[in-house]
């Protein structure tokens, strides 16, 4: 069963980011205007986080660019807001591709993901406070 409709501002964030992450080319300079100074980010189908604004930038223009990464058939399974409105969480699943991957469907990646957003007020747009994805097969 697909989850609810996200709330407006937390849908906008997370639409941002992952607009930003299937641009052709990757727009990483505005997904990096999307995040927290202390952002983590797991890295995909590798050990280890990135941690901080700058060695995410730099992870994602020196690794990920020349891998020109891609998530397909998205789906949203679960999403949580607190009642202040000022921190939200999305679950979501899609099939990962990158320039050593064959396009889906033959070799895709299925993935989890969480992506955690954060604001100080609800007036504020949200930040990417944390990314983490998990290979499901």
């Amino acid at each position: 069963m697909p989850a609810p409709p996200l709330p407006a501002a937390l849908q906008t964030a997370f639409d941002a980011v992952l607009v930003a992450f299937n641009a052709t080319p990757p727009d990483y300079d505005t997904l990096v205007k999307t995040v927290e100074p202390d952002v983590i980010i797991k890295r995909v189908l590798f050990p280890g986080s990135i941690i901080g604004m700058g060695n995410v930038e730099s992870y994602l223009k020196h690794h990920m660019l020349p891998l020109q990464p891609r998530l397909h058939n998205l789906a949203i399974d679960w999403w949580w807001e607190v009642p202040a409105q000022t921190h939200g969480q999305v679950r979501a699943r899609g099939d990962y591709v990158d320039s050593t991957i064959p396009p889906p469907p033959s070799a895709a990646v299925p993935i989890h993901f969480n992506l955690v957003f954060i604001r100080k007020s609800t007036v504020e747009p949200y930040t990417l406070h944390s990314a983490f994805a998990t290979r499901t097969s």
